[in-house]
């Protein structure tokens, strides 16, 4: 059935200057496939739009105050952003593509390994890069909405990215609103009135913080709607009552970025990475 589908593909899409190879993400608004770039002789993450993905990237594209993905990714310039090749669209442009830097592991690998100061000092270091992308990102005036664990990739062991921007759009477009990101990490504001802000991006941090140092998400729930309910009306345990290791600032600053108000959060993602900066120079590691 999988080499059926693979040269199934290999019939329908074809980007020139890439080999296709096997498929390593199915989502509903794209597909991420290992590539090649051929001239380059460098292996890629190639993102083919799915219909519905596409669909999106055309709005974004069509808007003179916003740009799909593959446009905004090209323009950004940070070393804790994934960086894009080259982007385009195939099929009499109904498909949008584009190729990414490969990145090998996930973000969740290091969750509940934060045991001890020194498992800690990790954390410390990695959630200063997240922060620091955030920070890039709010400085151009644009919301990712869809910080959670699994849009985190590693480059290498200490080296974090952030990836997946095809919901992003500036702090006061119009275009795609409604309802966006991951379920288990979405801001209140954004799931009762639709609206998002730079410190909905805060929250989204705030909850990827607390599952990596816990090894558990604040909110659950079976259905998306319960975990949605549950991040409305549930105060979380901070990590220190579950018996769990966490320096009482890093935990304050955590619970603060979890704050259902967003007016309580940290108002800035600036103002998280400095906290953070703070914590790792006082154990003499910034």
């Amino acid at each position: 059935m999988l080499g059926w589908l693979r040269s199934k593909l290999s019939r329908e899409v074809r980007i020139k200057g890439y080999e296709i190879g096997e498929q390593i993400f199915a989502g509903a608004f794209s597909n991420i496939h290992k590539g090649y770039h051929i001239e380059r002789q460098i292996p890629v993450a190639l993102k083919i739009l799915t219909r519905s993905g596409s669909r999106i990237a055309r709005r974004l594209d069509a808007s003179p105050s916003t740009s799909w993905e593959g446009e905004l990714l090209h323009r950004l310039d940070h070393p804790h952003i994934v960086k894009c090749i080259e982007y385009g669209t195939i099929n009499k442009k109904r498909t949008y593509w584009l190729s990414l830097e490969y990145l090998e592991a996930r973000l969740g690998f290091y969750v509940g390994r934060c045991r001890n100061v020194e498992e800690e000092n990790d954390m410390l270091l990695i959630f200063s890069q997240i922060a620091s992308a955030i920070r890039h990102l709010h400085d151009r005036n644009l919301v990712h909405r869809d910080i959670c664990l699994s849009n985190i990739m590693l480059a290498s062991e200490k080296v974090a990215k952030l990836i997946d921007f095809g919901l992003t759009v500036p702090v006061d477009s119009s275009v795609l609103r409604g309802r966006a990101g991951t379920p288990s990490y979405m801001a209140p504001e954004m799931i009762k009135k639709w609206q998002y802000i730079p410190a909905t991006d805060i929250y989204s941090l705030g909850v990827v913080m607390y599952e990596l140092i816990t090894g558990r998400k604040p909110f659950t729930g079976v259905l998306p709607e319960q975990r949605m309910t549950s991040s409305l009306n549930v105060q979380p345990q901070p990590p220190s009552r579950m018996d769990l290791y966490c320096d009482p600032e890093l935990e304050r600053l955590v619970m603060r970025c979890m704050s259902k108000e967003p007016s309580k959060r940290a108002q800035s993602a600036a103002e998280v990475e400095d906290a953070l900066f703070l914590l790792r120079r006082k154990r003499g590691l910034a």
